[in-house]
């Protein structure tokens, strides 16, 4: 049981990186600076993060 949350927590981790390194990428060409890149990519971590944890907690609530 260890095995399984520590790599559905690594596979979150990567999905969290991922979507704010195309955010990052995608507010830089946006707003065509660095900072509004980093503002844009905190935003949509922070939004993925909540959203998984969110999906997570209902998922082991529904199958107790």
């Amino acid at each position: 049981m260890s095995d399984q949350v520590a790599f559905d927590l690594r596979r979150a981790l990567l999905y969290i990186a991922a979507a704010t390194g195309l955010a990052v990428i995608i507010g830089s060409l946006r707003y065509g600076t660095i900072g509004g890149g980093i503002a844009l990519g905190l935003a949509i971590g922070i939004g993925a993060t909540i959203g998984i944890g969110f999906l997570e907690g209902v998922s082991r609530y529904r199958n107790r």
